[in-house]
């Protein structure tokens, strides 16, 4: 029998903290990622890599996850806030877990940590999204919405689609992926992996979660991604605060 996997204890951060240690700053926690120049069948979730493109300091929410006991970054999320022209929404942008912290639940508490930093600076966030061709960001953002009783889009049963939704997420759509041919009826963002130059992730299939696999491979081409949609409009804003808050402690 395989010994369980011991996760380690996680402190999480936000790196452009000013009275963080400079050895510590966004600038340099990148290099610090373990595999974070991994291939993309190597890496996981969200980002093949954290995006070279990118200064991780623009980002205007950003959560780094360290190993409490050595001090190393192990995982890291950048999200920003945008503006459809009739609502905001928190947008996950990259996302990387390094190898010692998979199988936790580091990535559902960074994406917590980032809505409750968006909550200090602005309205709560009632709209999440994220586009991703890997169905292990998909099962872990699955759980992240189940911690709040919403649904996450695409929803794997594929039942009636709900209009609300995807009125929203056409909206979602032409402000992330403006260039990008939209389909609603799977939330399928078509060319959107190719103009980032990624590649389809290889599907970690499980007994329980073959139907989320199945629904990425009869979905998605080679050049897709799915626009992932918690939509939280419904609950109060006391009631997303106290979730989230709930959700980041989990260990």
């Amino acid at each position: 029998m395989t010994a369980a996997k011991t996760i380690p204890s996680l402190r999480l951060r936000d790196p452009r903290d000013i009275y963080a240690p400079a050895a510590t700053h966004a600038m340099r926690v990148v290099s610090q990622l373990p595999d974070a120049g991994a291939l993309p069948e190597d890496a996981f979730w969200h980002a093949p890599f954290w995006p070279a493109y990118r200064d991780p300091a623009s980002y205007d929410h950003l959560v780094v996850a360290d190993d409490q006991a050595g001090g190393r970054p192990l995982a890291m999320l950048g999200a920003d806030v945008l503006n459809t022209g009739e609502e905001e929404f928190l947008i996950v942008n990259a996302a990387f877990v390094a190898a010692p912290a998979r199988g936790g639940r580091v990535l559902r508490r960074m994406l917590a940590t980032a809505l409750l930093q968006a909550a200090r600076q602005g309205p709560v966030p009632r709209v999440i999204a994220a586009r991703s061709l890997d169905p292990l960001f998909y099962r872990s953002l699955r759980l992240f919405a189940r911690g709040f009783g919403v649904t996450l889009y695409p929803e794997v049963a594929a039942p009636a689609l709900s209009l609300r939704a995807v009125a929203l997420a056409r909206r979602v759509a032409r402000c992330v992926s403006p260039t990008c041919r939209f389909e609603p009826g799977v939330f399928a963002l078509r060319g959107t992996a190719a103009a980032y130059g990624l590649r389809r992730a290889v599907p970690l299939a499980t007994e329980q979660d073959a139907a989320i696999d199945a629904m990425f491979a009869r979905q998605l081409g080679d050049g897709d991604q799915f626009l992932l949609l918690l939509d939280l409009r419904g609950l109060s804003a006391a009631a997303i605060l106290e979730a989230a808050r709930r959700i980041r402690r989990q260990r």
